[in-house]
């Protein structure tokens, strides 16, 4: 979990970002309520960091909640409720929804809402073609702009999470020295529950 990674974090202003299009599935992530085999992943130390058990469930605990924020958000829509890019940003379940047609627009518009020194996650089924002109791999399931879509970005003015003060996401589970003293880390997370 990235609230166990940093290492400063209470130092550190981190917003996630969930979206979905489904009403009923916004308001279950904003109960932010889970079954003990939803959490089966999870070690019982994390369960009880992070998760506040009660008669119908396990809850989310304050200190991961204050990061959440859920929203309806229909990914085919013509605008988006935010500008500034993302630190990450995480797709899943939904790209099996869409045609390729449709697939290949979003892959491109993602890369313009992600930091020039920002990560993409996505699984390859959900989304087969991460175009390579935009997307460079960095470990699976994981990619970076590529040299040419940072140009453009920085062209349009897109701003680094550096620049902003922010940090990047490390691609892998251990932070970069700079993570340890950065104020804030921006995140996007493509839709809030599986269906």
């Amino acid at each position: 979990m990235l609230y166990d990674m940093l290492p400063n974090r209470e130092a550190v202003d981190v917003h996630i970002l969930g979206t979905d299009t489904d009403e009923v599935a916004l308001n279950r992530a904003r109960a932010g309520l889970y079954s003990a085999q939803q959490l089966e992943r999870f070690d019982p130390d994390q369960i009880r960091r992070h998760f506040e058990k009660t008669p119908i469930g396990y809850v989310v605990g304050p200190h991961l909640r204050k990061w959440i924020s859920v929203r309806q958000m229909d990914l085919d829509s013509p605008k988006w409720p935010f500008t500034e890019p993302f630190d990450a940003l995480y797709f899943h379940n939904s790209g099996v929804t869409f045609d390729l047609s449709t697939q290949d627009r979003l892959v491109r518009r993602f890369a313009k809402h992600v930091a020039t020194d920002g990560r993409f996650f996505v699984v390859r089924p959900e989304l087969p073609n991460v175009m390579p002109e935009i997307w460079r791999p960095v470990g699976p399931s994981i990619f970076e702009p590529t040299a040419y879509q940072k140009a453009i970005q920085q062209m349009v003015g897109a701003a680094t999470p550096m620049q902003r003060g922010t940090p990047k996401i490390a691609s892998a589970p251990v932070l970069p020295p700079e993570m340890a003293s950065v104020p804030s880390v921006r995140i996007i997370v493509g839709q809030v529950e599986a269906r």
